[in-house]
């Protein structure tokens, strides 16, 4: 979603768990704010990590609460999806390999 002439996306790093998780006291919608902007720095510093000569400019958590309450809706999916996103664990297993010499049943 572009806003305030810049696209805005989301990433959960280790950093953003950290950080959202000392949001526990906040009230639901400040909470959503700072959550947002938390996973905005996120997905900036990632892609600044990624891409050489690329600077950060995420969405700010004043820019967020300047939004209009329908922009600020319409980011709430693509936070939430981030968030699931960066939880899900990918496990690869590798397939069983019968031992040398071992005997087929």
């Amino acid at each position: 979603m572009e806003l305030y002439g810049k696209e805005v996306n989301f990433f959960l790093s280790v950093w953003a768990i950290d950080q959202i998780s000392k949001l526990d006291n906040k009230d639901s919608f400040t909470k959503n704010a700072a959550t947002m902007a938390i996973l905005s720095q996120a997905y900036e510093d990632r892609r600044e990590a990624e891409e050489e000569g690329y600077k950060a400019n995420p969405i700010t958590f004043k820019q967020i609460l300047s939004l209009k309450r329908s922009e600020f809706n319409a980011l709430i999916p693509e936070m939430e999806k981030a968030i699931e996103e960066g939880l899900e664990r990918t496990v690869e297993a590798e397939e069983n390999k019968k031992k040398e010499g071992e005997a087929s049943s």
